[in-house]
């Protein structure tokens, strides 16, 4: 039973707010459970198959420039920060974004008349 001890560290991570309970708004609906699995999962796969997928290119090209496993090295490394990248931009940059212009605009709606 000690699950329900956590309740309030977890409700914390999940809403980004430490306290009390806050009502949400529309905007800060939370997301389903299969939704959020989906698009955690989607981030993993795409990890690995991008990997993969450059790795298996790089292979092809050593197996055609006999340079055994360089471009599988090179490859490899590739896909691997290419797929982070993706993941780091969808993750940090466009949530950053999006905040920055949900601010902006509810600041512009508290200064006008």
């Amino acid at each position: 039973m000690r699950i329900f001890s956590h309740t309030g560290i977890v409700a914390a991570a999940v809403t980004g707010r430490l306290g009390g309970v806050v009502p949400l708004t529309d905007g800060d609906r939370p997301r389903g459970t299969l939704a959020e699995l989906g698009r955690y999962g989607g981030y993993g796969l795409t990890l690995g198959i991008a990997t993969a997928l450059f790795a298996w290119l790089g292979s092809l090209a050593d197996e055609r420039f006999h340079t055994e496993p360089l471009f599988v090295i090179v490859g490899t490394l590739t896909g691997f920060g290419a797929a982070f990248y993706s993941m780091y931009r969808s993750l940090v940059i466009d949530r950053r974004d999006e905040l920055r212009r949900k601010d902006e605009e509810r600041r512009s709606s508290e200064d006008s008349p």
